[in-house]
């Protein structure tokens, strides 16, 4: 009886430690934010108003309508200086359809007619690269010279990488 009170106590200081330690996704996921960090790009956990215009997603059994919010991770990559100029563009993409999105390549859209590039490399880059993302990433927008691309973290952070970078050395205002 005394050993199965000891082994007790024990489960009841070992239980909580071992159930704060990380799991094996949370070490993968802090694997590649260390790997994207090391090559200079920032990651940031962000909520974002959520692109997919499903309403029913954000309802509750009650029928109470809740926040628009998708958590996500944000991998972020700023342009720099481009040849001294002051040109900067500004664009938003989301993987999803809904009404007032302008389509611009496989299932991405512009956020709005205003946001839309027409042309030049930047464009063409962007087309080219945005179907070899992971499938979960949800957004990519350049704002005041920082490239952020929204994503889960299943896919390989590999691809994230070399899209930031590769979409960072494109000059928009040739």
């Amino acid at each position: 009886m005394v050993y199965l009170l000891i082994a007790f106590l024990l489960l009841l200081i070992v239980a909580p430690i071992i159930h704060v330690l990380p799991s094996r996704e949370q070490k993968l996921m802090m694997t590649k934010r260390r790997s994207a960090m090391s090559q200079g790009i920032g990651v940031e956990l962000v909520k974002i108003d959520d692109p997919d215009p499903d309403e029913k997603k954000y309802r509750t059994s009650t029928a109470r309508p809740l926040p628009r919010e998708l958590s996500v991770t944000a991998y972020r990559l700023h342009r720099g200086r481009m040849n001294h100029s002051d040109h900067s563009v500004s664009y938003e993409l989301l993987r999803y359809e809904h009404e007032g999105r302008v389509h611009f390549t496989g299932d991405w859209y512009w956020s709005s007619r205003e946001t839309a590039l027409v042309s030049g490399p930047l464009s063409d880059h962007l087309s080219n690269h945005l179907s070899k993302l992971p499938g979960d990433v949800v957004r990519v927008e350049e704002k005041n010279r920082f490239i952020s691309l929204y994503w889960h973290e299943a896919g390989d952070v590999s691809e994230v990488i070399d899209f930031l970078k590769r979409t960072a050395e494109i000059n928009p205002a040739k």
